[in-house]
């Protein structure tokens, strides 16, 4: 028996000609204010922190959180990854006081620390004290945060929606009586029981013959609604 072998060889050569321009950028000029603060403020172990910043930030899920974001700042910790525990210079996770318009919270997240019980839409900016708190706040050796709501928008309506992978966020502002009186409204709601229907299906599967069908009744909603009057041009009450 005779075997034959023919193997083929093709070789390609093409050539790609690429004219190359030059573009002028012009100047770029970055000015930093924060490592000039702390140096010259007379208060330490504050940091102050915007909405912005709050929703620039990369976290889990892609969900904008406050406390989240805290625990990237130097001499906090998370402790568990993924949740909203705080612990700052070695306190503990209860040793925090959050203030939420001057009023405290003892509870600042849902189940059990995957979600914070913030909604960013409504948040302002976020003063947080690691050290040397002032006299005005009490009741906590660890850290305190204090948080201040958007006024509501007194001249015209506007709005806003995001989409996340685990809850949806609205916020609608109006004016009532112009540059008078106007109130705000801020919802959030999760999607836990909607992304928790195909492995409800499968234990409804394996236990139809023995127990009741398990629906999905767990959403976190969060509503939150602001009513600002304008008494003089410097006081205002929500």
């Amino acid at each position: 028996m005779i075997s034959l072998f023919f193997f083929l060889h093709v070789f390609t050569h093409a050539q790609i000609r690429k004219n190359t321009t030059a573009i002028h950028l012009e100047e770029v000029v970055v000015y930093g204010s924060e490592a000039q603060k702390n140096l010259s403020a007379p208060q330490m172990g504050r940091i102050l922190i915007s909405d912005k910043l709050v929703l620039k930030l990369p976290v889990m899920f892609s969900e904008p959180d406050i406390v989240k974001t805290l625990q990237t700042l130097p001499g906090v910790s998370p402790g568990v990854e993924g949740f909203t525990g705080l612990y700052v210079r070695g306190g503990d996770n209860d040793q925090n006081l959050f203030l939420y318009q001057g009023l405290p919270l003892y509870n600042v997240s849902h189940l059990g620390g995957i979600f914070s019980a913030f909604n960013v839409s409504t948040v302002k900016s976020v003063d947080f004290f690691k050290s040397s708190f002032p006299a005005r706040y009490g009741g906590r050796i660890s850290s305190i945060t204090d948080i201040e709501m958007n006024y509501p928008d007194f001249e015209k309506f506007t709005g806003k929606f995001t989409l996340g992978l685990l809850s949806a966020n609205m916020y609608i502002t109006t004016p009532l009586v112009k540059e008078k009186t106007a109130f705000s409204i801020g919802l959030r709601r999760s999607w836990i029981d909607v992304i928790s229907i195909p492995t409800l299906a499968i234990m409804n599967q394996v236990k139809k013959r023995r127990e009741k069908n398990i629906w999905p009744n767990m959403h976190l909603p969060t509503l939150i609604f602001a009513l600002t009057i304008t008494l003089t041009q410097k006081q205002r009450h929500i």
